[in-house]
């Protein structure tokens, strides 16, 4: 759901640089817990979505102006880099991205087309192969996620919690960090 409405983010809001450093910004917040926590650079969901961000930025203007798509493909090709790569390179860091690259391209799927069917099957489609790179039993679940997209109409919600889910999602981690920590 994270990843829709990133991608959805992504077509709608009007600072598009604000949009991206609101994101990173509250992952690399997240990371001060996680490091805390594990001593390791693990990079959590927040800042493998921000990385996201530019290639879906790219693929919205590629789609008014085709010769941006090679910023598209050179974005990509650099977020494989960041994921997979890298991380082999120096193993003892304890370096890895939340979900990978195919977690990376999870709002990328979603962002290539404007039909809701089309954007639906996308979504699907990313899920499932991020289910099968990942390898874990649990992420099948994640295919749920589909029924709440089926039913979203496009239209901004009445209420605005956007700014109550940036908080909760750091607050909710270092609370159960802490609850580790104590039962520990």
């Amino acid at each position: 759901l994270f990843a829709f409405l990133l991608a959805e983010g992504c077509y709608y809001t009007k600072n598009k640089l604000r949009h991206f450093l609101e994101i990173f910004i509250l992952g690399a917040l997240c990371q001060v817990v996680y490091f805390i926590q594990s001593s390791e650079w693990y990079f959590g969901v927040l800042i493998t979505f921000s990385f996201s961000i530019p290639i879906v930025y790219s693929i919205i203007y590629s789609k008014k102006r085709p010769a941006f798509c090679p910023i598209t493909i050179i974005l990509i090709i650099l977020s494989y880099f960041l994921c997979e790569i890298l991380p082999t390179l120096i193993p003892r860091a304890g370096l890895y991205f939340d979900y990978g690259f195919f977690g990376l391209l999870l709002p990328v799927f979603i962002c290539l087309f404007n039909n809701k069917w089309l954007k639906l099957f996308s979504t699907a489609v990313g899920i499932v192969i991020l289910c099968l790179a990942l390898d874990r039993n649990t992420q099948w679940f994640s295919l749920f996620s589909l029924i709440p997209i089926l039913l979203y109409n496009g239209q901004k919600g009445k209420l605005k919690l956007k700014y109550t889910f940036y908080i909760f999602y750091p607050l909710h981690l270092a609370i159960l960090y802490l609850i580790a920590f104590l039962v520990k």
